[in-house]
């Protein structure tokens, strides 16, 4: 990893690169920093449901740390989350024009 990449992270973020390029151990480490910065209590995770995001390992990582995952359908979070749909699609059809 090129140090200049974390340079301009703003404080508490992080950069990795996985050993074998893999989503599953970068998510399940995501996890893990992330449960440092939410608030006390559950939470519940809306991401991209994509197989390549989820397996035991993520699950267990996230119940481990009170965070409730819902995978929406793979590839249809730009059409189903709300702030795309609501804000920043119109703000991009705008800023467009």
């Amino acid at each position: 990893m090129k140090g200049e990449w974390l340079d301009a992270l703003h404080p508490g973020s992080t950069a990795e690169i996985t050993s074998r390029g893999s989503i599953k151990e970068a998510f399940v480490n995501w996890l893990i920093h992330f449960s440092h910065y939410k608030f006390a209590g559950s939470c519940l995770l809306v991401f991209d449901g994509a197989m390549s995001h989820l397996d035991h390992s993520t699950a267990e990582a996230a119940d481990c740390h009170d965070i409730t995952l819902l995978g929406l359908p793979s590839q249809t979070t730009h059409e189903m989350q709300p702030m795309d749909i609501t804000v920043f699609g119109p703000l991009e059809h705008y800023w467009g024009e």
